[in-house]
């Protein structure tokens, strides 16, 4: 089984932090990080398969876009 996660990062209090994207405002400095976790049928964890991690840029704020992620998947 392969369970799906996104968080995010927020890094917004870190001022010396720069080059990180922004997530619904552009004072708000984050990262997105989308997980892909393999478990057994019987729910024991046996790790990360695949992971990203990507920041949005300021110039594209207010602007959806679709993001096309390709998954690895290692058995």
């Amino acid at each position: 089984m392969a369970i799906q996660d996104t968080t995010n990062i927020d890094l917004t209090v870190h001022r010396s932090i720069t080059g990180v994207g922004y997530l619904d405002h552009a004072k708000l400095s984050r990262l997105k990080v989308h997980s892909t976790f393999a478990a057994t049928s019987n729910g024991v964890p046996l790790g990360i398969i695949e992971q990203q991690i990507w920041a949005r840029e300021t110039e594209n704020l207010g602007i959806g876009k679709k993001r096309l992620i390709s998954h690895l998947m290692l058995f």
